[in-house]
């Protein structure tokens, strides 16, 4: 990418993301991708440019903390001027257990030489310590100097981006996604391997142990484990009903927590309402005035409201479905463990499938707050009014919109997660049907086979035996 192209491409950008381009977002831009080939963005890493902490736009502030739990890892960076503030300290008491792991990236060093940057390093070190009392020798900060860094890019300088600080932060960033990319597909891969491997085993010693019955006691035991299928099936049901039971119930606590925050919504944005009457007393006011003082909190009360909202019922979902995920396991063991017991084979415990989480959809990447006020032709007449009259009409103008707005906010966030709810809970039954039809078909179809071997004698058993004798052994190497 050229100067001019990188300049062109942050103007462009700068129009749709700055406050002082798009003040309040009046543009209702949800959220900008923005690709570049990177060694750092390959593989699925998505790097997310937080919209900041501390500012005079609190929603920034909410929006920021109603995501962070969804990220593997965040990046927090100071600057050495000063190396910590207040409001980061409190920001990070906030978000340390919901992230997994934490950059500390110390920033503009090139502001600093030798012993005074060393001491900055320290005193920042110090403070994240008696934050949180962690072992201070496993702090890591990571001291950078992002002009240094841009310039050498510019100048393809590989020493210069070295010692910028840059070239070993990328570095363990890498390593990073690397090794939690590689730990989670190995133990995934080991989780699925033996279970593949248990049902194989399982299978062959079926087919064998089949194939050596005569063929009115196979015929006697198919019986049986269809009688087992039954009390499956009723199982089954029975988990479906409990399944959707849980869902009407979890809905309806959603319905009910939405009329709730309707009505404390419309308290609070008409008590801020009341204060700006009140604040400027019996003097002029105009329409504009009162709009801005309610318009203003709006994002940043239901971003807060929201991530509330996501947070409990994220952890109400994840708790439902894992307690069905558990059932679905012992379901599943269960027809594994009658194949066993009326066979007379070996059983071999399967692992499960692993914890579940309510999240599906980042929902902070869909979602805009209604601050807009539809104009109105009374407006134009409260000019002439004399002066309680416009207070009055003014007040019920805006207690009408702000009605609409509630309404409109709350509809959007209750509808954004009953979706949720409804994709997660269809997806989990599907699941649930799926694996207990599985498991019931590779064991029937070993049992159809041989009980079909028999009818047509196309090979001698034992030969079928030895073969499968054979499959095993090497199946165990």
């Amino acid at each position: 990418m050229t100067d001019d192209s990188a300049s062109n491409l942050n103007s462009f950008l700068a129009r749709y993301v700055t406050e002082s381009s798009n003040s309040k977002n009046h543009l209702n831009v949800s959220y900008v991708n923005v690709f570049y080939p990177s060694e750092l963005l390959e593989n699925g890493i998505v790097l997310i440019d937080t919209p900041g902490i501390g500012s005079v736009h609190e929603h920034n502030t909410e929006a920021t903390l109603n995501f962070l739990p969804q990220c593997d890892a965040a990046i927090f960076v100071v600057s050495v001027d000063p190396p910590i503030t207040k409001t980061e300290i409190e920001f990070l008491k906030k978000i340390e257990q919901s992230i997994p792991k934490l950059f500390f990236v110390l920033n503009k060093i090139d502001y600093l030489k030798g012993q005074d940057l060393t001491l900055s390093i320290e005193f920042l070190k110090k403070t994240l310590y008696n934050r949180n009392h962690a072992n201070i020798d496993n702090i890591s900060i990571y001291p950078v100097s992002a002009l240094m860094g841009i310039n050498a890019v510019k100048e393809n300088d590989v020493q210069k981006l070295k010692e910028s600080g840059i070239y070993d932060f990328k570095t363990e960033l890498i390593n990073f996604f690397k090794d939690k990319k590689k730990a989670l597909l190995n133990e995934a891969l080991q989780k699925k391997t033996d279970n593949i491997l248990k049902a194989v085993r399982m299978k062959i010693d079926l087919a064998i142990k089949a194939q050596r019955m005569p063929l009115e006691e196979l015929n006697n035991c198919l019986n049986l484990f269809n009688e087992k299928l039954s009390e499956v099936e009723t199982q089954k049901v029975v988990a479906s009903d409990l399944l959707s039971g849980d869902k009407r119930r979890l809905t309806a606590s959603l319905e009910e927590y939405a009329e709730k925050l309707r009505g404390e919504a419309r308290t609070y944005l008409k008590t801020i309402m009341k204060e700006a009457f009140a604040k400027n007393g019996s003097g002029e006011i105009d329409y504009d005035t009162i709009y801005n003082a309610v318009a203003e909190p709006i994002p940043s009360y239901f971003e807060h409201k929201f991530g509330e909202l996501f947070d409990e019922f994220n952890s109400r979902i994840t708790e439902i479905l894992n307690r069905h995920n558990q059932k679905l396991n012992t379901l599943t063991q269960s027809v594994w463990q009658a194949a066993a017991d009326i066979f007379s084979i070996s059983y071999y415990h399967f692992e499960g499938s692993g914890t579940i989480s309510g999240r599906y959809k980042p929902y902070w990447t869909t979602h805009k707050w209604d601050t807009s006020f539809t104009p109105n032709p009374e407006g134009m007449l409260e000019h002439f009014l004399p002066q309680k009259m416009k207070r009055l009409s003014i007040a019920k103008r805006v207690n009408k919109q702000i009605d609409l707005i509630v309404m409109h906010n709350v509809e959007n966030l209750r509808f954004s997660l009953i979706q949720n709810i409804n994709t997660l809970f269809a997806s989990f039954a599907q699941t649930f049907d799926q694996n207990i039809e599985e498991t019931i078909s590779n064991i029937k179809n070993v049992i159809s086979e041989t009980v079909e071997k028999y009818k047509n004698r196309t090979e001698s058993s034992e030969k079928s035996i030895v073969n499968l004798q054979s499959v095993l052994t090497r199946l165990m190497r």
